[in-house]
């Protein structure tokens, strides 16, 4: 029996498998979007706006999408946005103006939202309480390195041509949508099936804002600040990654196979730490306290990069920053998934995806809008804005340990 318990999860390990494809599908156009954009002379402000767009709908949808995951599962959910996502990129390749790029950044966003609710939904209700955080560092790790190969074949097609990246995207979203059918199952609660609403109740009820209505059940003073912090946090990385894309090929006039090459080198430093450092972390520390030495580590190397005026330095400070953060994300989703039960996961997971999307939106327009007044000026806000939210998780950590004394004591 206890041989029996030892053996591979293969049903997750396809899962993982599959996770990675689509991850890193995502994330074939962001290393040409830059060049696309200047290709159509659009103005600097414009890579802000773009990102911003997709982020905004993926605020708005993030708790809906958790909440449909429940219903329909996170499998069908999911296979319906890979399908809604590659017809949203086939629109962003055909966008010629402000306003067509704008919509199809909108529509991406709307659909691209449930590979960012889903995966994690879908981790959480298929793990036991007891491998919950390790398949989570799992998830995160695969998350980083998919983003790195991500980038990193996406920076390749687009020496090719833009139009290649695009269609590469659309072809591998339309056949990760066909495997999500055949390869994972159903995750819904038991009974969740037979409590399915009605097609108009469902319509009736399909507002994104009456979702954050129901976010109501698990808020309170600790949870406010934590994820106004995730807010912060998610607008201050943002504000950097955004600036740091289009600066490379702005300022140091590097092809698109630089930043892929550049996250490539990350994502292989990310999963180094969070298969070492971070399980250390997880394991041996106080979560909470690790997340503030995190953050106040990446203001610092993020601060270094304002000063730095040659490529080389400015690419190796950047893989290092990269390298910290790295770590932030499985312990940010340890502290979210631990304020969770059966009843609520979904929907708070939806909720925590919905608060990093609104800080990429707030981060995507300043770096954006900073950009066309200084090229260093979302560099500085950035670094700003970290050190903001690391003295919110030191409020957040406070809050906690004195309502689990509290809790103790009584």
């Amino acid at each position: 029996m206890e041989t029996a318990k030892k053996k591979i999860d293969w049903k997750m390990v396809t899962y993982f498998a599959l996770c990675f494809v689509l991850s890193a599908t995502s994330y074939f156009i962001h290393p040409v979007t830059p060049t696309l954009l200047k290709s159509l002379n659009m103005p600097d402000y414009m890579f802000g706006v773009a990102f911003a767009s997709a982020m905004a709908t993926s605020f708005c949808f993030s708790p809906l999408v958790g909440k449909l995951s429940s219903i329909f599962s996170s499998r069908n959910v999911l296979a319906v946005g890979c399908v809604g996502y590659a017809f949203a990129q086939f629109c962003f390749s055909m966008a010629k103006t402000e306003l067509t790029i704008i919509l199809a950044r909108l529509l991406g966003g709307s659909f691209y939202v449930t590979v960012q609710v889903c995966t994690l939904t879908y981790v959480i209700n298929m793990s036991s309480g007891k491998n919950r955080s390790s398949n989570l560092a799992i998830k995160a790790a695969v998350q980083s390195l998919s983003s790195a190969a991500g980038y990193f074949i996406g920076g390749l097609l687009g020496e090719i041509s833009i139009k290649t990246a695009f269609y590469a995207q659309i072809t591998c979203m339309l056949i990760g949508a066909a495997l999500v059918m055949l390869v994972l199952k159903k995750d819904v609660r038991a009974g969740a099936e037979q409590q399915r609403p009605r097609l108009g109740e469902l319509l009736r009820t399909a507002n994104p804002f009456s979702s954050f209505l129901q976010c109501r059940s698990f808020l309170n003073t600790v949870t406010i600040v934590l994820f106004a912090s995730l807010v912060l946090s998610g607008m201050a990385g943002n504000t950097f990654e955004q600036s740091f894309n289009y600066y490379i090929r702005d300022v140091f006039n590097l092809g698109s196979s630089y930043n892929g090459t550049i996250r490539a080198v990350t994502g292989v430093c990310g999963l180094i730490v969070n298969s070492t450092l971070c399980v250390w972390m997880m394991k041996k520390t106080n979560v909470r306290h690790s997340i503030i030495v995190v953050m106040a580590a990446a203001s610092a190397i993020m601060c270094t990069m304002i000063f730095i005026q040659n490529w080389v330095p400015f690419l190796v400070v950047n893989i290092l920053y990269h390298t910290v953060i790295a770590t932030k994300l499985p312990l940010i989703q340890s502290l979210v998934a631990e304020n969770a039960d059966a009843g609520n996961s979904n929907l708070l997971m939806g909720f925590y995806n919905s608060v990093n999307s609104l800080g990429m939106v707030f981060g995507s327009l300043v770096a954006g809008f900073a950009y066309d007044i200084s090229v260093k000026l979302p560099f500085i806000i950035g670094v700003s804005v970290y050190l903001i939210s690391c003295v919110g998780m030191g409020i957040y950590t406070r809050l906690f340990e004195r309502r689990a004394a509290q809790a103790k004591a009584e």
